[in-house]
């Protein structure tokens, strides 16, 4: 479970590592897919070999050197049992990784076992290659973004992991949304049919068709969320924009995704709050024009986007 000694949480000292590391995103895949935090096995020493290989490489090593001399040790110890760890499971199933394109709205893919997941842009899901074919084996997503997941019920759990939650359900259809970057990041999920348990440390909360909750960051338990309008929070499957009380610094990461452009603002405006409504959201110019005025800031094109600015 998702806590301070979930199988599915790195330790910090590796997780420091890979926020400095290429290809951090697609380790924390692996090894949170493994389920696993000692699983060395005897046959680890091949992958270490490979990984080293992979991390000695020149533009990985000038990354590394940005990095204080004292992090930088600390780091090689970090290093070395991630290696030791996180590539051994390269040596067993291989990880597939799928990911939706800026600048579009929803991506649809459906995954081995006949499930189907809708991506919203930037959002990624990724499962190993043995997932769907033993019909009694666990079924394990993890989700970075914002996914729609309509599970197909085969009798085996469907678990879906984000950065601090996992929710798990035999067959149904839900939505899940966990942006580890946003401000006051959390893990939302939203039922549309059937029953789900979100778990986060040792707690369980069961929802059912139309509850939702909330895994906020450093919180270990899951907590409703009242009133939730499903027809809003569901409508970014097909082309709508909904933010409730949201952060504008985390509208503008979202609508950079949607709309594959760049917006800037001081932090005096991101730090304001905004609820938004759209059924159907047109063209990036009208969006930002309306969050502008919605908060009392200004707006302008720059290159590649725009910039909201004080008045």
């Amino acid at each position: 479970m998702p806590d301070n000694t979930s199988p599915y949480r790195l330790p910090p000292d590796l997780d420091a590592l890979l926020g400095v590391h290429e290809d951090g995103d697609a380790l924390r895949d692996m090894w949170e897919l493994s389920g696993k935090r000692d699983a060395v096995a005897p046959d680890a020493r091949r992958a270490a070999v490979r990984s080293a290989v992979l991390l000695s490489a020149e533009p990985r090593v000038r990354r590394l050197r940005l990095v204080t001399q004292h992090t930088f040790r600390f780091s090689s110890v970090a290093a070395a049992l991630l290696v030791a760890v996180a590539l051994a499971f390269l040596m067993g199933p291989e990880t597939h990784i799928q990911r939706a394109d800026r600048g579009v709205a929803a991506s649809v893919y459906t995954l081995p076992d006949g499930s189907t997941v809708t991506l919203a842009a930037g959002s990624r899901i990724a499962y190993d290659e043995e997932f769907g074919a033993d019909r009694d084996e666990r079924r394990t997503v993890r989700l970075r973004g914002r996914a729609y997941f309509d599970v197909e019920k085969t009798g085996a759990p469907f678990e879906v992991l984000t950065f601090n939650s996992a929710t798990e359900v035999l067959g149904t259809t839900f939505s899940v949304e966990a942006w580890p970057g946003n401000m006051e990041a959390a893990s939302d999920v939203v039922v549309s049919s059937g029953r789900v348990a979100v778990r986060s440390g040792d707690v369980v909360r069961e929802l059912a068709p139309g509850d939702a909750a909330r895994v906020a960051s450093g919180q270990d338990a899951p907590v409703a969320l009242p009133d939730v309008n499903l027809e809003r929070s569901l409508s970014w499957r097909t082309g709508g924009l909904a933010y409730e009380n949201e952060p504008v610094g985390n509208v503008l990461l979202d609508l950079e995704r949607r709309y594959d452009i760049v917006l800037s603002a001081p932090a005096s405006i991101r730090l304001r709050r905004i609820s938004y409504w759209k059924q159907h959201a047109s063209d990036a110019s009208e969006i930002i024009g309306d969050v502008a005025a919605t908060v009392g800031v200004r707006y302008r094109p720059v290159k590649d986007g725009f910039e909201l600015y004080l008045p």
